[in-house]
C-alpha cells in the first residue's frame, strides 16, 4: 500500500472511486435521490469540484496497490478556505450541470456544514473513500493515518462529519462525538466528530 498525492492524471480514477464509495451516503442520496442519476452524476460532480476547492499541500491523497488506486482522501489544512472568482465560477458551473434544480439543496447543506466547523485550528476530513470493489484492503485506514499524522505534526485537532454507521471506525483512532444535525426532515442525522490535538 502506497499513500501519495493525487496528480492531475489521477483525477478521473479518484473521482470515479469516490463516486462509487459514496453512493449510499445520506448526504448524496438527498442531493441526487435517483440512484441511476447518482451513479452517473456523482463522479462528475466530484471531479469538477474537489480538485479545485482542495488544492493546498496535503489536501488530496490516494492509496494505491500495484499502481491501482484503491482509496482517496480529501482534507483541508488549518486556515481559511478561499477560492478565487474564476475557481468559484468553474465549481458552480460543475454543480449546476450535475445538480440542476437541486442546487439550492447543496447551498443549504454547505451552510449547515460550515456552521458546525470548530473555530480552533484543525485539519478537516472532507471525503474519505475506499474502492467498494476492493473490500477490506486497508486503504481507508492508511489514508486516515496519513492525514492524522499531519494534524499531530501541526499540533492541531481533526474534524469530520459522518453517518452513524461510521462512528465506531473513527472512535478507534481517537475521534469523539461532538454534535449532530439533520440534513432535512425525515433524513438521517449527520454526526460531527473531533479528535483533539496531541498533548
Amino acid at each position: 500500500m502506497i499513500v501519495r498525492p493525487c496528480t492531475r492524471a489521477d483525477l478521473p480514477a479518484a473521482a470515479a472511486l469516490l463516486g462509487r464509495a459514496f453512493q449510499a451516503e445520506p448526504v448524496y442520496e438527498w442531493l441526487l435521490p435517483d440512484p441511476a442519476r447518482r451513479r452517473t452524476r456523482l463522479p462528475v460532480l466530484l471531479r469538477g469540484t474537489l480538485p479545485r476547492l482542495h488544492r493546498r499541500p496535503g489536501s488530496f491523497e490516494l492509496a494505491a496497490v500495484d499502481g491501482h488506486v484503491v482509496g482517496a482522501a480529501v482534507w483541508d489544512p488549518p486556515g481559511p478556505r478561499h477560492a478565487g472568482p474564476l475557481t468559484r465560477a468553474v465549481v458552480w458551473a460543475a454543480r449546476v450541470r450535475t445538480l440542476g434544480p437541486r442546487l439550492g439543496r447543496l447551498a443549504e447543506l454547505s451552510a449547515k456544514f460550515d456552521a458546525g466547523r470548530p473555530a480552533e485550528p484543525h485539519w478537516y476530513l472532507d471525503h474519505l473513500g475506499a474502492d467498494p470493489d476492493v473490500p477490506r484492503c486497508g486503504a481507508g485506514s492508511a489514508l486516515l493515518a496519513s492525514g492524522l499524522a499531519r494534524a499531530d505534526a501541526d499540533r492541531v485537532g481533526s474534524y469530520l462529519e459522518c453517518k452513524a454507521e461510521n462512528v465506531g471506525y473513527y472512535q478507534r483512532v481517537g475521534f469523539g462525538l461532538r454534535s449532530e444535525f439533520a440534513i432535512a426532515p425525515g433524513m438521517p442525522t449527520v454526526l460531527t466528530m473531533w479528535r483533539p490535538p496531541p498533548p
